[in-house]
């Protein structure tokens, strides 16, 4: 029993330094960078700030991929996650940063869920950047490669939400823009007002999502409404507020709100 013991804990010390060595010539401009792996573990997480100060200080550091404007990424995650909330969490985290998706390039969910994306952004797109935008959304980055010609990013997707705005109960809340539509929490809520200030000229386009990105509700206006209230099922988890006629309607808008006016017990 020693003996067996033994050998799986040697193993598993090669397996998690073979990840690191993985992960630092990946983000490297040398195929096998020689630098120090040590304390480079953040609670199973990849320390990526500290991973990338040690390859500039190396002069290691692969400064031409990561300046330039564009960069295939694929994210990978091994955890059996719900697709859509995988890819929309990931859409809206890159959004958040100004990294837009010129094109998708793949997206397969089998034995593990991975999403490869074409990402464009003035100036370059840096793993700390990359690293800081996905944590908003509750992801976590355990490791990085290179597979055929994209970054690969291997994610901890447990936590993984939406970053949406927070319905305050009984109370308006402005509304945070999110690429011309509106993202709005609404678990707890058995209703949601929204109110549209003049001069917009909203015409509401509203749907209703559980947890797992599953659409079940749908309302959709054609005459401009200033007050608007949906009821909400009990599995509803997030609203996505858009414009049934013009985004520019809601995405040019900065005094939209939404009101919650009752509670529901979960």
């Amino acid at each position: 029993m020693v003996r067996k013991i033994a050998i799986f804990t040697a193993f598993s010390v090669f397996a998690y330094a073979f990840s690191l060595q993985t992960s630092a010539s990946a983000l490297s401009n040398v195929e096998n960078v020689q630098i120090s792996l040590e304390n480079l573990d953040t609670n199973g997480s990849l320390n990526v700030g500290e991973l990338v100060s040690r390859l500039k200080q190396s002069s290691n550091y692969d400064a031409l991929s990561f300046s330039s404007n564009s960069l295939n990424l694929k994210f990978i995650s091994t955890q059996k996650v719900p697709s859509a909330l995988f890819v929309k969490s990931i859409n809206l985290a890159l959004e958040d940063a100004n990294i837009s998706v010129a094109r998708v390039n793949s997206l397969k969910n089998g034995n593990e869920i991975s999403y490869g994306i074409l990402a464009l952004k003035s100036g370059g797109i840096d793993p700390n950047l990359l690293n800081f935008t996905l944590s908003k959304s509750g992801f976590k980055i355990m490791g990085f490669d290179r597979l055929d010609g994209n970054l690969a990013l291997y994610l901890d997707a447990k936590n993984m939400s939406l970053n949406a705005s927070k319905v305050n109960f009984n109370e308006e809340t402005p509304l945070v823009k999110s690429g011309g539509v509106y993202i709005v929490d609404v678990a707890g809520a058995s209703s949601l007002n929204i109110i549209s200030n003049e001069p917009n000229k909203w015409v509401p386009l509203v749907r209703i999502y559980d947890k797992n990105l599953n659409q079940i509700d749908l309302k959709r206006e054609n005459e401009i409404k200033t007050n608007y209230t949906i009821n909400l099922a009990n599995d509803a988890k997030y609203a996505l507020i858009s414009d049934n006629n013009d985004i520019t309607n809601i995405k040019n808008s900065k005094n939209v709100f939404g009101k919650n006016k009752s509670y529901r017990r979960i």
